[in-house]
């Protein structure tokens, strides 16, 4: 597993030279995602500070992350959206379902995994 402040920075020369390179996964476990005060659903960069200094990498950068991801070195996976979601009005969970999408923009080559129980989407 590569260190926390590596993830942003792939060797270039290594996946230019080798463009089927896989990407890093980052697993981002949604139960660390906090519940603000305010009850207003966090943007994508807040979500991903949170879960990522909860996971003890407080010193990566978002911005980093996310180029990275743009560029398709690195997957995202958000796991437990049911667990967070559940909690949330339907308005509020279609808002953090459109947060996390912002990570992979339309025209780059990210990707993201998010992982829900299939029962959350079938009850909706």
């Amino acid at each position: 597993m590569r260190p926390a402040h590596d993830l942003a920075e792939l060797d270039r020369a290594t996946v230019e030279h080798n463009p089927a390179i896989l990407p890093v996964p980052l697993y981002l476990d949604m139960r660390n995602l906090p519940t603000w005060n305010d009850n207003r659903i966090p943007e994508l960069e807040e979500m991903l500070q949170a879960m990522t200094s909860k996971a003890g990498f407080s010193d990566i950068s978002i911005a980093g992350i996310l180029s990275a991801v743009h560029q398709g070195h690195v997957l995202l996976i958000f796991d437990g959206f049911d667990e967070k979601a559940a909690h949330l009005t339907d308005a509020q969970s279609v808002e953090l379902l459109r947060n996390i999408r912002q990570a992979v923009p339309v025209g780059t080559k990210g990707k993201l995994l998010l992982t829900c129980r299939t029962h959350y989407f079938l009850n909706r």
